[in-house]
């Protein structure tokens, strides 16, 4: 699964509708990451999210990468949209 980083996702922005597509797929893509990283466990160990961590460590690894590329786009929103005026 590949995620990309925050400035792929920048160099590919050239409109405020391609930023606002960026944060859709980045949104989505951490919904993914969590829904794979949790069909791989238990049903019981589902919501204990330090057995998520010890019991899948690939897939946390990528659903904190994609949590943090989301953030990343969410906290400079404004600031990238004022660069594209």
């Amino acid at each position: 699964m590949h995620i990309p980083s925050f400035s792929e996702r920048i160099s590919r922005v050239k409109s405020k509708s391609d930023l606002k597509k960026e944060l859709e797929q980045a949104s989505h893509l951490v919904t993914l990451a969590k829904t794979r990283m949790q069909s791989s466990m238990p049903l019981e160990l589902r919501k204990i999210p330090s057995m998520a961590k010890t019991l899948n460590s690939r897939g946390y690894r990528y659903y904190r990468q994609a949590q943090e590329v989301e953030r990343q786009i969410k906290s400079q929103y404004y600031k990238i949209l004022s660069s594209l005026k």
